[in-house]
């Protein structure tokens, strides 16, 4: 009886393991193409849709202009996007949080963010 009892333990466990194991599913984007440059890829995206006057150009709250202050004030972590305050508040689903406000960035300037970080957030 007892054997009978452990036999059907186990197989509900495996049974229940496997089924969240299929479940479970991440959205994040595919890494592929070649490495993005801070210079070229991420700061000028930056400069034109944070940096502006009254946002964080420096005047106001905090200066997101060169790449110490982005990865200070953007609590950029190396290699993690999602723990990344810099791609998080991009992605926010409420509009009054999500950054930046007013002309939000497009799917491709956010992958392009996405990208840039989990390929190491160089300073290249």
């Amino acid at each position: 009886m007892v054997n009978l009892f452990m036999k059907n333990y186990i197989q509900l466990c495996v049974f229940i393991s496997l089924g969240l194991l299929v479940s479970c599913k991440h959205d994040t984007p595919a890494i592929s193409g070649p490495e993005l440059s801070f210079k070229t890829d991420i700061q000028p995206l930056i400069n034109s849709s944070c940096a502006n006057p009254g946002c964080h150009d420096g005047n106001e709250e905090f200066s997101l202009r060169t790449y110490d202050q982005i990865m200070d004030h953007g609590d950029v972590k190396s290699g993690n996007p999602e723990g990344s305050k810099l791609y998080r508040v991009t992605t926010w689903t409420t509009y009054e949080q999500r950054m930046p406000p007013n002309n939000q960035l497009s799917d491709d300037q956010i992958l392009r963010i996405y990208q840039w970080i989990k390929q190491g957030a160089k300073n290249n």
